[in-house]
């Protein structure tokens, strides 16, 4: 894989991959690689939709088949340009983890609630406040106005 490996270095180089994103990303093939002892070009869609299937077997999480999916992905697509079908590259759905390993419905859909604290929420006036209550358009008004008025 050393002229393949050597371009798709290249190819990240050119879109400015972090040095992190390039190293995972060979990494990602260069163990599709080892695993079939074959050069990625002569591999057919089922073997790299096992060899994830062997990666989930292995115990990797989710994230980091997402990973080693997105370098695939990038390889056949950048340097080969082929436009292999989306389901061989579909990414792995994460597992949602519950404080206690609890997962039952209810703490379920806590944990899938968006956090009420952080959301501006929309009046009756047609303004937003923040959540203390405030209306943010003052608050902000108001620092303007003790700007002008030291400065």
């Amino acid at each position: 894989m050393g002229a393949l490996r050597e371009q798709m270095i290249e190819e990240m180089k050119l879109r400015n991959f972090s040095h992190r994103t390039e190293q995972s990303y060979v990494s990602a093939m260069v163990g599709l690689v080892k695993h079939y002892r074959r050069s990625p070009d002569q591999l057919t869609q089922d073997e790299i939709r096992s060899y994830l299937l062997h990666l989930k077997e292995r115990g990797l999480s989710p994230s980091s088949r997402n990973v080693a999916i997105s370098g695939m992905k990038f390889f056949y697509h950048q340097i080969f340009g082929l436009g292999r079908t989306e389901a061989v590259f579909a990414t792995a759905k994460r597992e949602l983890a519950i404080a206690g390993g609890v997962k039952s419905e209810g703490s379920r859909a806590l944990a899938l609630r968006p956090r009420q604290a952080s959301r501006p929420l929309l009046a009756d006036d047609g303004l937003c406040h923040g959540s203390s209550g405030e209306r943010v358009g003052q608050a902000q008004s108001e620092r303007h106005r003790q700007r002008t008025d030291d400065g």
